[in-house]
This record gives structure tokens, sequence and C-alpha cells, in this order.
């Protein structure tokens, strides 16, 4: 049976953990719906050589709070063709520095500024003037839990000081670098949130020494990357390589300091003689990590490669990939929202290689399997789309990213009637209602039609608003050239007429991605 000192200060440690993390979560989550979609536009438009891009990484990811976020972002940003290989690895390098402003704010007695940041927050929160008060309300309240959190959490260890199983543990294995190390990579990846600032808490009480609390901190640093990879694991290669990257940088960059580890802690004490351990264990951590930025900044070229190499572009169709809505990304509506674009775009693809399809399609057509295994993976994928953004519809959003919900649904409806009308078409061919002198000129229709869809392509992954109006009259164009013009009752016609009234609802709703 515990002693009811001991149990109190269990309790107050993970009271202490749960009110830090939770802070986190809100400090991080607010300070992303300010940063709204200006998130993307920074990280995707200046990041164009691999030092910049390393400085935009960091400033990102202190800003946002957040290396989690921010590694899922840029995997993201790979998977949706915004960001290569080399530009993810530069802003995953700086990320890593990023990371680092939490512990060295930590490592200062800001528990006193705690009840006060969480008043002002509630307020702004609560009596909000404009979107931006209710986001910033949520940051501050998120920061003074932070601060909250971190406060329980040292004085819980306080008492612990004079128990003596408690003192057994911490002098057995915190003299083990390695378990410490494992330690840390276990912590952060169950808390999702870097194990450096327990280690600031646990050493300020005189439960851990400098360097077993630098070897958990600096096993965190593996810990934050099995996040990226599970994000990685569903997405395609390029994906996968980016999440691959970080996790090898991450491992060197914390093996090759664990082979001079007693140097590395020596320079520790040296450079900041005096000074108390949270503010060594936080230097500790930004030294480390500024360490590892310079020299694989230096051979970045040659990292990539390798990834390349272990992780090779396999030779499969890109036309009806599967693209999987995860549920992890709920969490971050950008990303989730992101998500969505990319299975709009997938769906549009399939739908187009459907109307190539139709092209060759005869009667007794080779191609009929493959064009309504198709028509089934359209279907399927506007019903995922839909029950997807019912669930994002669920969290707090931005009111620009509440605004895309019903965009993005009305676009997979309209890929979906699209796609519908060429299998009506097909259906008309089957049955034989199209005779062969029509055949020919309905062909030749669908091959101008197909055009268009290679232009709107582009259009819908990036939308620029004035091409977007051209390719919308260039359609109406075709439509009384082509079209208004032939003579006679034909039975295509009508399903040719309702292709060019589908094509053009994609363009309205792409207009307003």
């Amino acid at each position: 049976m515990f002693e009811d000192g001991l149990t109190s200060s269990i309790f107050m440690m993970v009271g202490g953990l749960g009110i830090f993390v939770y802070g986190m979560h809100l400090t991080s989550d607010g300070l992303q719906k300010l940063a709204g979609d200006k998130i993307k536009w920074v990280l995707t438009k200046l990041t164009s050589n691999r030092i910049i891009g390393a400085l935009i990484g960091t400033v990102t990811t202190a800003v946002l709070q957040s290396s989690s976020f921010m590694t899922v972002m840029v995997v993201s940003l790979v998977s949706a063709n915004l960001l290569n290989l080399t530009q993810a690895a530069s802003l995953i390098i700086g990320a890593n520095i990023g990371t680092t402003v939490t512990a060295q704010i930590i490592a200062f007695d800001v528990s006193v500024l705690a009840l006060p940041v969480i008043a002002i927050g509630v307020y702004m929160n609560l009596f909000p003037r404009k979107e931006g008060w209710h986001f910033s309300g949520q940051t501050l309240i998120g920061l003074g839990l932070l601060f909250l959190g971190m406060s329980f959490m040292k004085d819980s260890f306080a008492p612990l000081q004079n128990n003596p199983a408690f003192h057994e543990f911490f002098i057995t294995y915190g003299g083990n670098i390695f378990l410490a190390m494992l330690f840390g990579v276990i912590a952060t990846f169950i808390i999702q949130s870097s194990a450096a600032v327990i280690t600031i808490a646990l050493a300020s009480s005189g439960m851990l020494g400098l360097s077993a609390s630098i070897a958990i901190v600096l096993g965190s640093n593996i810990g934050t990357t099995l996040t990226a990879e599970i994000a990685a694991a569903g997405m395609d290669r390029d994906a996968k390589r980016a999440g691959l990257f970080h996790t090898i940088f991450n491992v060197l960059g914390v093996a090759w300091i664990m082979i001079i580890f007693g140097y590395f802690v020596d320079f520790v004490e040296w450079v900041t003689p005096g000074a108390t351990v949270a503010r060594k264990i936080a230097n500790a951590h930004t030294f480390f990590n500024i360490a590892n930025v310079v020299v694989f900044l230096v051979v970045l070229p040659y990292l990539v490669r390798f990834v390349e190499w272990v992780l090779p572009i396999r030779k499969e169709k890109h036309i009806g990939r599967i693209h999987v809505l995860h549920k992890s990304y709920l969490k971050t509506p950008e990303i989730a929202l992101m998500q969505v674009k990319l299975s709009c775009l997938a769906m549009f693809d399939v739908a187009h290689e459907n109307m190539d399809l139709c092209k060759k399609y005869t009667s007794d057509s080779k191609h009929e399997a493959h064009f309504f295994k198709n028509e089934q993976k359209i279907n399927s994928y506007r019903e995922d789309i839909s029950k997807y953004l019912g669930k994002i519809g669920t969290h707090d959003l931005t009111e620009k990213q509440a605004q895309k919900i019903p965009v993005f649904l009305h676009l997979a409806n309209d890929i979906e009637s699209l796609a519908d009308c060429i299998k009506k078409m097909v259906i008309r061919i089957q049955e034989g209602e199209v005779p062969s002198t029509d055949l020919r000129l309905m062909k030749n229709l669908l091959s101008e039609l197909s055009d268009y869809l290679k232009k709107l392509r582009p259009l819908l992954e990036a939308p620029i608003r004035d091409r977007v109006i051209a390719l919308e009259e260039d359609l109406i164009d075709f439509r009384k050239r082509r079209l208004d013009k032939i003579k006679g009752k034909h039975v295509y016609l009508e399903c040719m007429h309702d292709i060019v009234r589908k094509t053009a609802n994609v363009l309205v709703m792409t207009r307003e991605i």
C-alpha cells in the first residue's frame, strides 16, 4: 500500500504531466489556426535552398511549438508533390532546432506567470472580437497550462528525493546512459511531446544527474520520428522517403553524439558554468541539434540519394492508386483537408482514365472490366470523402477551413457525376444504341474533352483563378462550336452535353478551393 505522501506525489506528477501535454496541444493547435494555410505557403515557396529551408523549418517549428505537426505537414506536402525530397529534408533538419525553444522557455522559472497568462487567455477566448482573438486566447491558455503543469511536475518530484525506493531506482538506472536514452524514446512516443521537459522537472528536483538527463533528451529526438513514420505509412513512396530521412537523420545524430558522450557533457558544463541544471539540459538540447544541422547540411545531398536508393520509386501506375484518408490527420484539420484534396485529385484521375477508356470502347470491349472497376473506385472515393469531411467538421475550425468543407463535398459529388455521365455513354455503346457511323465523331469529341480535363488537372492541384475562368470560357466555346452544330438526334449527344456541364461544375468548384 502506498504511503499518503508517495500517493499524493504520484497523483501530482501524473496530473501535472496531463496538464502540460494538454497545454502543449492547445498552444500548438491555437498557433496552427492563427497561421492557417500561410504555413503551406511558407513551407512550399520559401525553401529555395537547403540553408534557407533549414532556417524556415527552425522558425516555423519554434512558432508552432510542435515538431510532430511540422514533420507530418512536410510529409503531407511531399505526398501532394508540393515539396521535393531535398526541400523536405532541409525543413526536417531545421525543425529539430525549433523543438528546443520549448525546453529553453521551461528552463526559466515561469510558473509564476501560469495563472495570469491563463486568465488573459480565458478572457480573450470567451469574449472574442475577431476569430484571431479566440485562437490567440486558446494559445495563451495552452501556454499557461504548460507552465502550470511543469510547476506541478517539479513539486511532485521534490518529496520523492527522500523515498528509498525511488532513490535506489534512479541511482541504479540513472547512471546507465543507454537505458536513459531508451526511456527518452519511449516516453516521447507515448506522450507525443518531447521528454526533455519531464527531464528538466526530474533534474531540477535532484532526482536525475546531468548525464542521464542529456541521454534522455537525446532519446527524445528519436522518439519524435515515430510520429512521422506512422503518418507516412499509408502515403506514396516520396512521403515514405521523407519519413525515413527524418528517422535516419535523428538516429545518426544521436549515434555520433553517444560515441563522444562524455566529451559532449563536458562541453555543456564548460559552456554554461554556474547555470542551473535546467538551463544546462536545455542548452544541451539546443547544442546537439545545432551541431547536427551543421554536420548534416553539408552531407544532405548524399543522404537524400541514400534514402532514394533505399526506397526506389516503384514502376506502378499512378492512375487508380488508392489514396487513404487516415484518422490520424483529423486532429490537425489543415492537414486533413489537404488529404481530402489529394483524394479528390486521385478520384479525378480515375474519372479521366475512364473517359480515355470510353474512347476505346466497343460493344465487345476488352476494357469493360477495367472501366467498371474504376467506377467502383470513384464511388468509394466519394463515400470516403463525404464521411471524412463530416468528421473534420466536428473539430474546431477556422472560418476558412469551415468554408472548404462544402467546397470539397461539392467537388467530390461533381467528379462522381462526371464519371456517371461517362458510364452512361459506355452503357449506350454496350447496348448497341450508338451506330457505328456515330462512333468516330463521338470518339473525336471525347478526345477534345479529354484535352480539357488534362488542362483542368493542374488547376485542381494549384488553382489560378484567371486560368480557371479562361478554361470555363473555352469549354463553353467548345459546346457552341462543336456540340450545338451537330444536326439531328444522336443518343450520345445528350451524354456529351452532360459531360460538358459536369466538367463546368468541377471548374466552378476549382475556383473555390
